[in-house]
Order: structure tokens, then C-alpha cells, then sequence
């Protein structure tokens, strides 16, 4: 029971419950005191769900800006065109 007492205490905002949905009902009801936990209770989490939980998700990057390669067709040359990678 003590990672549970500490996942309800370091519970992220109601905009974190939103981006689970599996467990918002679970976790509101915990939340809300409508349900108690139980002892030998647990519920299984996805990779994600804990990482909100626990804070842990990855830093945001940097916008890596537009992807360029030189290219030479005939006497054309452009420095920087735009490559289409297809995505």
C-alpha cells in the first residue's frame, strides 16, 4: 500500500487523468473518497501511465527545423533544398 499512498500524493493535475482515461474512474473515486483501497489491492499501469504518475516523462526537444540537402539538376544549383522524407 505505500506506492499507492505515494502515487495519490504526487498525483499530477486533472489534465494528467484526462490523458488516461483507463484509470481517471479509479483514480477519482480514490480521490474523491468514494472507494477506499484496499490492502492487497493493485492495478496494473502502462509504461505511460506511470511515467505521468511518477512525473518521469522525457523533456521536450527542440523544434530540429527543416530537413535540407544540396541538389544540382543541369546548371541549377540549390544550396538548400527541401527533402520530403515521406512522412
Amino acid at each position: 500500500m505505500a506506492t499507492k499512498d505515494k502515487t495519490l500524493h504526487s498525483m499530477p493535475s486533472y489534465q494528467a487523468l484526462e490523458q488516461m482515461p483507463i484509470y481517471a474512474k479509479f483514480m477519482k473515486e480514490l480521490l474523491t473518497k468514494k472507494r477506499k483501497p484496499l490492502d492487497d489491492e493493485t492495478v496494473d499501469m502502462t509504461e505511460e501511465c506511470s511515467a505521468i504518475i511518477q512525473k518521469k516523462l522525457p523533456q521536450k526537444k527542440k523544434d530540429p527545423g527543416s530537413f535540407t540537402i544540396p541538389c544540382s539538376i543541369g546548371n541549377l544549383h540549390v544550396r538548400r533544398a527541401l527533402c520530403d522524407l515521406g512522412a
